[in-house]
């Protein structure tokens, strides 16, 4: 499979339903090229399905805004839509798209007790095993909460980053999420060979 890691039980569970399913029914029909195009068809768009969700939070995008799709792409949600909309709309659009908020005032996966959005998804979908992750979340909290700039010797730069592209692409927050991905690629790289594993 080429899901992130997260997925995988997901994606087993689909595939042994769907396999149930066609199993039961060459049980009745001998076995011919159509089933198995059939069968394969369906575990992919089922799939696809399960998997893409559409995200929400609020437009002009800074470090969180950026940070968490990445994550999201890479861990949760390799099919993920990314809505970006002024903060007032934001939750009428999540209601109507039925988008998940986030990096939004009283979101589950926004700044909460202290930490910054990115944070609030290692605890909600359980990555905080990954010390790579832990480590970027470190950087990311730094850069993105005021006063906290010093929590990591990495956030001022990862900050200054965020805010060069914020200045270079305006309002165009699909652009920034483009060319700011492999910023984050590289420092997750980057962490992964500073883990004791990697040693």
């Amino acid at each position: 499979y080429d899901a992130p890691l997260p997925l995988l039980p997901l994606r087993a569970l689909a595939s042994s339903l769907l396999a149930t399913i066609f199993y039961h029914d060459l049980s009745r029909n001998a076995l011919t090229a159509a089933h198995v195009t059939r069968y394969d068809v369906t575990v992919v768009t089922f799939l696809e399905r399960v998997n893409a969700m559409k995200w929400i939070t609020r437009e002009n995008a800074n470090v969180d805004r950026v940070a968490c799709p990445w994550l999201i792409k890479r861990f949760v949600d390799v099919n993920a839509e990314f809505l970006y909309v002024p903060a007032a709309d934001v939750q009428a659009v999540a209601e109507r798209e039925q988008a998940i908020p986030y990096d939004v005032p009283g979101a589950e996966l926004g700044h909460v007790d202290g930490r910054c959005s990115f944070e609030s998804f290692l605890i909600k979908y359980d990555l905080g095993g990954d010390a790579a992750l832990t480590a970027l979340a470190t950087v990311v909290h730094a850069a993105d909460v005021e006063g906290d700039v010093d929590r990591s010797p990495l956030g001022p730069g990862l900050k200054a980053i965020a805010r060069g592209f914020k200045d270079l692409f305006g309002p165009d927050d699909q652009r920034k999420l483009a060319v700011e991905s492999p910023v984050y690629d590289a420092l997750y790289l980057y962490f992964q060979g500073q883990s004791p594993a990697a040693s």
